[in-house]
């Protein structure tokens, strides 16, 4: 029937992008997407339980991202920040200004992770550091939590023991809102997206056209 000739050759180019994706992502990633482990969470966002973060909206000097430096005069808050009705923001402390920047410490114990992943809301540029290194940087913004998968050199930023995540968050009009969390492991695929970013280079435009809804 036509039906099971449609399911069977979309179930087909679903493994063709599924194994295409994994081939890109390894090669973005060093070739070391070779983390079999179960997800763990290194420091969980504020989505259900607030997490507290030292934070300013005043410009700190240039080290402000690392880790020996001292935060002791800025402001200590819950998480998310931002101005309510923004979407998808759980804002617990309000933040109106063009700037803030985050600081907080978390323990890592065990193996040390070969790849990790954010789960990141912001409004709008932002930029962040594991241990004074830049791991993540994007503009714009999103409209809800999204879990975005980072190269292995942000894994190779942790360390054994305590570590110290730094955000800068920069508002440029409408809303604004930042929220960050850490885990171990690559990001999970949305198919659907990735179709679209993605299926034109890797599977053809030809391919991706016949079977758009």
């Amino acid at each position: 029937a036509r039906e099971d000739k449609v399911k069977s050759e979309l179930a087909s180019i679903e493994q063709q992008l599924k194994e295409a994706l994994q081939k890109t992502k390894s090669a973005d990633a060093d070739g070391k997407n070779d983390d079999k482990d179960e997800p763990r969470v290194l420091l969980l966002d504020s989505r259900r339980d607030a997490q507290t973060w030292k934070y300013t909206t005043t410009k700190p000097s240039d080290d402000w991202m690392q880790p020996d430096y001292s935060e002791t005069s800025w402001d200590e808050g819950p998480a998310g920040f931002g101005t309510k009705g923004t979407p998808g923001a759980v804002v617990r402390t309000p933040w109106k200004t063009q700037n803030i920047w985050l600081r907080r410490s978390f323990e890592l114990s065990g193996k040390l992770p070969k790849l990790v992943s954010i789960e990141l809301h912001h409004d709008e540029d932002i930029e962040i550091y594991f241990n004074g290194k830049q791991v993540y940087e994007a503009t714009g913004f999103l409209t809800n939590y999204e879990r975005i998968g980072l190269p292995a050199a942000a894994a190779k930023a942790l360390q054994p023991g305590v570590n110290v995540i730094a955000v800068h968050c920069r508002q440029r009009g409408g809303g604004q809102y930042v929220d960050v969390g850490i885990m171990t492991g690559a990001a999970v695929v949305d198919l659907a997206q990735s179709m679209k970013a993605d299926g034109p280079k890797l599977l053809g435009a030809e391919t991706v056209q016949r079977y758009a809804v």
